[in-house]
């Protein structure tokens, strides 16, 4: 679980031609997944340093435990606007918002760039979190550190997206 695996098909026809090709890359990350994210990008927002940003995630009926291997943060990237890094937390439930830290932080460099302003930025816990026990809720997010970090949003009413804003901040 956690491991990201990228891979084409090549395939030949038995003509005389001997037609052959590689198809598109395709990716997937195994195990799995709770995906919090539609993959639309409708604009995206900005966190200062010092300031963070989460989201709860509460087990599924029937599900008493679990363990993280990996967590995605959409990022983005523009000519103006250049995020920084991100201190990724794994935290506790305390009452509804995010408590104490449950490993320690990670700081990671954000993927996005010119060419691919809103990459899924890639954390892998596989060595941190991954022997961790969760139980009940507990929050992913991350901080700003000594930059401003950009991440994207998804607008309501948008074909393809959820019924509802995912405000990190609890405004909507």
């Amino acid at each position: 679980a956690g491991r990201t695996v990228r891979y084409r098909i090549w395939a030949e026809d038995t003509s005389i031609y001997q037609n052959s090709g590689y198809s598109s890359e395709y990716v997937y990350i195994a195990g799995h997944h709770t995906l919090y994210d539609a993959g639309i990008v409708s604009y995206y927002t900005t966190t200062d340093p010092g300031d963070a940003k989460a989201v709860r995630i509460s087990l599924p009926d029937g599900i008493t435990e679990t363990t993280i291997a990996y967590a995605l943060i959409r990022t983005y990237q523009d000519t103006s606007n250049i995020s920084g890094p991100i201190k990724f937390h794994l935290w506790s439930d305390n009452a509804g918002v995010p408590g104490t830290d449950l490993i320690d932080p990670i700081i990671i460099a954000s993927e996005s760039s010119e060419a691919t302003p809103d990459p899924m930025t890639r954390v892998d816990l596989r060595d941190k979190a991954y022997n961790v026990p969760l139980t009940g809720d507990f929050w992913i997010g991350f901080e700003a550190t000594t930059s401003i970090v950009y991440t994207t949003q998804e607008a309501p009413g948008e074909e393809g997206t959820t019924a509802y804003e995912r405000s990190f901040d609890g405004s909507s």
